[in-house]
């Protein structure tokens, strides 16, 4: 048995094979997928972007995946009128919660102001920076299964 590092097209070709069966194993566990993105933006009165949040719905949560403020209009609730938003589109689609992750330098507090729970803490990758999951329930947490 013997592998190999892929690139371009070969490698293309490896990843959509591998996402296709983890895709199938997870859904013989867990029921269909359904995945959807949802995407928000903000713009200036002049038309100038101020915001942006991009998220996937999947199973019973949204995942927060990107959310981004000019540097201009940040501190006057951008941030956490999209993260409303988000949290309203999760109720809207009878999702349990919210997910995301962020690095140290950029909004763990801000997370965590808005009712977000830290599950997990990644320190050294980066290099110097950490990571940080956290997570939202909208509705009670399910007992941990083992």
């Amino acid at each position: 048995m013997s592998a190999a590092w892929l690139r371009g097209e070969q490698a293309d070709a490896v990843v959509a094979e591998v996402e296709a069966a983890m895709l199938a194993f997870n859904q013989a566990q867990l029921g269909p997928q359904a995945a959807q993105r949802y995407v928000l933006a903000r713009y200036a009165t002049q038309g100038d972007f101020l915001a942006g949040l991009v998220a996937w719905s999947y199973w019973n949560c949204l995942y927060i995946d990107q959310l981004w403020v000019h540097e201009a209009a940040r501190g006057r609730g951008l941030g956490r009128a999209l993260m409303d938003e988000a949290e309203a589109l999760a109720l809207r689609l009878g999702l349990d919660g919210l997910r995301l992750e962020t690095f140290s330098f950029a909004a763990p507090d801000f997370y965590r102001r808005l009712g977000y729970q830290e599950y997990g803490h990644l320190h050294g990758m980066p290099r110097g920076v950490g990571r940080h999951y956290l997570c939202k329930w909208l509705r009670d947490a399910p007992a941990a299964r083992a």
